[in-house]
């Protein structure tokens, strides 16, 4: 993302955008595709306050996202993103949707395991209190590789 905006201009931004998503379900007003990725780069680049990015986060949910909205905030983070690509034949994605409820089956935490007779190899995501880590299983050989991502949450 271009750089040029001043802490000022950024801080008036969040502040106007703030003002148009949080004023409640039928006052809101919607932010366009651009508006929504800049926002969103902001708040990736960890150039806003936090509190304001919370507000934002929570106004934009409760207002109801549109699709430019969506959109917007998903560019931003596949700009911010560095993408790998897996050189498999076949890729089986299980997942559980990260908003607090859990819908799957117990087992799904096993299927890894019980893959591996047929030579998977798994990736699990998973939680810590000092940040994100990604787990890369190579159930055939039954080694572990921990790769510690220092994301913020």
């Amino acid at each position: 993302m271009d750089t040029h905006y001043s802490q000022q201009e950024i801080d008036a931004f969040v502040r106007d955008a703030i003002g148009r998503v949080a004023t409640g379900p039928e006052y809101s007003k919607d932010l366009s595709f651009d508006e929504a990725r800049r926002l969103m780069q902001h708040i990736l680049e960890d150039v806003t306050d936090p509190v304001q990015a919370g507000i934002y986060l929570i106004a934009l949910r409760m207002k109801r996202e549109t699709e430019d909205e969506n959109g917007g905030s998903l560019q931003a983070v596949l700009d911010a993103t560095d993408r790998v690509t897996a050189e498999v034949d076949r890729v089986v994605d299980i997942a559980e949707p990260y908003d607090g409820y859990l819908r799957g089956a117990p087992v799904m935490a096993f299927l890894p395991v019980a893959g591996c007779g047929w030579g998977w190899k798994a990736v699990l995501p998973c939680w810590l209190p000092v940040g994100y880590l990604l787990a890369v299983m190579d159930w055939t050989k039954w080694d572990l590789n921990l790769e510690s991502h220092n994301a913020k949450y």
